[in-house]
């Protein structure tokens, strides 16, 4: 089967085999969950965990017993294989037979095991990520900029809250409330209260009010701004495609979405919308969304 290398923090473990291993699986299975166990160890690089915190000392010290077991099983493998075949013995000792062939069991449930405690606990340290208490409408001019989105009756009808959702997070905002909502004429009133004066006021209302919505939360640099830009001009005729409304709607009466204008309206309407407060969490990733 030919030379294994397996390479952990500048420590080679080298497994010699011998041609006859292809007679007797169970040291290709013991190198197989070696091979697991190392692919599953270096995520912990890839997700950038700290080598020293106690998950990934545990996982490196079950790593490095599993090594030891496998090449002394391979090597036992290999001396039966050479020895059947200079004796020409065909079948070794019962008691033999089942002690290399339960080992790679053994070893297999322990690289699962080993493999479900690990992922387990950097679940739980993942989890506790937490950020300062804020005012539910956050820091306006800062990465913890926040404004509000809603996605309207028609938007939740054509089935658009999941890609509206994707647009936004794919682009490094982060979703901090999110709720659906069915408003009552009052409170569709309360929110347009600023274009009470308009001729369209009522028709809004009684359309807003027609059916659930999606209210959501969103918070980052500019998010605002940039809220506006994501989803496009009031008039969807008017909107860019690539814009939420330029994909998706046409006429102004259904215009798929709203957003927050300013900061004034953004605070406002999230204190409507959101009395209970949102979540203050942090994102493991937004160092490599900002610089800083």
């Amino acid at each position: 089967m030919g030379l294994y290398n397996i390479i952990l923090n500048q420590t080679t473990i080298t497994l010699r085999e011998t041609q006859y291993d292809i007679q007797y699986p169970q040291s290709a299975t013991c190198i197989i969950c070696l091979l697991f166990l190392q692919v599953n160890l270096q995520l912990f690089t890839l997700r950038r965990i700290d080598q020293s915190s106690p998950v990934a000392v545990i996982y490196i010290n079950i790593f490095t017993m599993f090594s030891v077991a496998t090449r002394s099983i391979a090597s036992t493998t290999a001396r039966r294989a050479a020895s059947r075949s200079s004796y020409g013995i065909r079948a070794a000792s019962s008691a033999a037979a089942r002690n290399v062939a339960s080992a790679p069991i053994a070893l297999t449930a322990l690289a699962l095991v080993a493999s479900t405690v690990v992922a387990t606990a950097s679940v739980d340290s993942r989890a506790t990520v937490h950020c300062e208490k804020l005012p539910v409408y956050g820091v306006p001019g800062t990465n913890r900029e926040r404004t509000f989105l809603a996605v309207k009756p028609d938007g939740v009808q054509r089935g658009l809250v999941g890609d509206i959702i994707a647009r936004f997070e794919k682009r490094g905002y982060k979703l901090v409330g999110l709720k659906m909502v069915w408003p009552t004429m009052e409170m569709a009133q309360t929110h347009y209260k600023d274009l009470s004066k308009k001729p369209f006021f009522p028709s809004l209302c009684k359309f807003f009010s027609s059916g659930p919505i999606i209210c959501m939360c969103w918070e980052g640099k500019d998010i605002i701004k940039q809220g506006r830009q994501m989803l496009g001009e009031t008039q969807p005729l008017a909107s860019k495609p690539g814009s939420i409304r330029g994909d998706y709607s046409i006429d102004l009466g259904r215009n798929i979405c709203h957003g927050s204008d300013s900061p004034e309206a953004a605070a406002h309407e999230l204190e409507m919308w959101f009395p209970e407060g949102v979540n203050d969490w942090g994102k493991t990733v937004d160092s490599w969304v900002y610089e800083s």
